[in-house]
This record gives C-alpha cells, structure tokens and sequence, in this order.
C-alpha cells in the first residue's frame, strides 16, 4: 500500500463526526487519547496533569509541514500492518510533533496529537519529532515490530502541562500567538516551564478549520 492510499485512509477515518469537538470519556472523535486530569481552568487554558504514556515516535528533517507529512506517513504505514507480524494497531488521537533540540538533545514529548513548534526567523530546515501515543491495551513488549529502523518506543512519564485549545488553521502564525498566549497566562501565574513548547493536531487537514481542534501544549514543573 502506498503512501498516498494510506493518506487518503487515514483521511476518511480521522473525518468521521467532524462537527463533534467534544472529548469525552478519554475519546476525541472516537479516538483514544492520553489520559489527564484538568486541575485549573481559565477560558481556553487549562492546566493538567498527564498519565505516563506509551508513543511510537520518528525524527525527520526538513520544513516544518513537510517534515510532519514524512512522520505521519512513515507511522501510519506501521500502525497500518508494515512491521515484523503484519498487524494492525489502532489509531489514536492526538499526532504530536516537536522541534529536535540538537544543543541539548532533549526530547519533549506528548501523546497522540502531532505536535511541532517553529518560531519566525528560523531556519526553515530543522529536525523534527513526530509522535503517536500507543493504545493503552500494548506496552513496549507487546507492541509489534517495526520493519522501518527509524521507529522507536518511548514511554513519556507523568507530567504537568499548561495547555490552551483553539480551532482555525495550522499557519506558523496562529501557532505563535497562542503560544505567546499561553506564555503570558504561565508567566501571569508564576510558573516555570520544561523544555519547548509543543504543538498539537488532533484533526486532519480534511476537517474544516472552525471544527479543528487545535492545541499549544508546554510542559510546567
């Protein structure tokens, strides 16, 4: 199977009940998404507390939108039955990306949104850490083989984050003023950060921008 046909699946499942926004019962759309606890409140911010998770996670290269097609579709091939016993894993819901932190090699890492920052004046060029949470049915041993050497499991602990929710598209922009935003609302509450910030997708390009739901997610201590 392709990439485009496995792009195009994926598509089709991931449009399902594309006018319901709602995340119930550790669902969004029907699909799993990592557990976490909201502890504060504060229009579209939230502050949460995460259960460890279980993500399958490949790093690319390249500009910021290309780089995210290249992981998705290098994951979504093993999710789709190309590892070592041919079967199939569940999608899950968010995809994160993030960007590679070569100085300091420091992963920041989050469920099953994609998830990726890039700030303006950068280099176009980068490494990038694309992201699926694992169904919480699989562990590390359980999970199947990949064929692909570029996937690895890791097992993201416990954490705190500050989070803000906003729909509309996926431009550079609207991901730089809500993280100034969520910035503001940390620094307004005397809390310190951990590592990068994080972008979050947990729709697909072919849900319509108002009913996307988009996220902003930074690590707090």
């Amino acid at each position: 199977m392709n990439f485009f046909k496995i792009y195009v699946i994926l598509l089709a499942l991931m449009t399902e009940a594309s006018c319901a926004k709602k995340v119930e019962n550790g669902l969004y759309r029907g699909y799993e998404i990592p557990a976490y606890q909201v502890t504060k409140k504060s229009e579209n911010i939230e502050i949460r507390q995460y259960e460890k998770v279980l993500v399958a996670e490949v790093e690319v290269e390249g500009k910021r939108k290309e780089a995210v097609k290249e992981g998705f579709l290098i994951l979504a091939r093993y999710i789709f039955g190309k590892n070592v016993a041919k079967e199939k894993v569940a999608m899950t819901s968010p995809v994160s990306q993030q960007q590679v932190d070569e100085e300091k090699s420091q992963k920041i890492a989050m469920t099953s949104p994609v998830s990726q920052v890039e700030q303006p004046g950068q280099s176009d060029s980068k490494k990038w850490l694309v992201q699926f949470g694992m169904p919480k049915a699989f562990t590390i041993e359980t999970l199947p083989v990949p064929k692909d050497s570029r996937i690895r499991f890791e097992t993201i602990p416990e954490r705190k984050v500050a989070a803000i929710t906003f729909a509309g598209t996926w431009s550079d922009q609207q991901f730089t003023d809500n993280k100034e935003k969520l910035k503001k609302f940390i620094e307004k509450n005397g809390l310190k950060t951990n590592g990068e910030a994080i972008i979050v997708y947990y729709d697909d390009p072919m849900t319509f921008p108002w009913n996307r739901r988009n996220e902003v997610i930074w690590e707090i201590k």
